[in-house]
């Protein structure tokens, strides 16, 4: 199977977005997974890709009460401009719940990213 640069892209913006809110990269359990996947998004296993997307936004976030609804729109906005398209309204079910299969989806289909901007 294989996944586009731009759904790769998007994925890692997001995952970028949050460990610069965090200063995490998905908990101690998901570390070593989601650190292999941001050091190297175009060359990565498939299974470190997938493996990634199941993730939910509150893995990132140290207590159960995070992210707050503030959390969530700064995150929010964050993503939106890291990926190029800062007046894209967040999906009507953005949550801490929500994981990041559905935010890759949900930018791709209404963004065009720019693949240089990366980090």
């Amino acid at each position: 199977m294989f996944i586009d640069e731009q759904t790769r892209t998007v994925q890692k913006h997001i995952l970028d977005v949050l460990y610069d809110h965090t200063g995490l990269d998905g908990g101690v359990v998901h570390r070593d997974e989601v650190e292999r996947f941001r050091s190297n998004p175009h060359l990565t296993e498939l299974s470190n890709f997938f493996y990634c997307r199941e993730l939910k936004l509150r893995s990132w976030y140290p207590s159960p009460r995070q992210p707050s609804a503030d959390q969530i729109d700064a995150l929010w906005l964050d993503i939106a401009r890291r990926c190029g398209a800062p007046e894209l309204a967040a999906p009507d079910d953005f949550s801490p719940v929500t994981n990041i299969s559905s935010l890759v989806q949900y930018v791709y289909l209404n963004v065009a990213c720019n693949i240089d901007q990366a980090k």
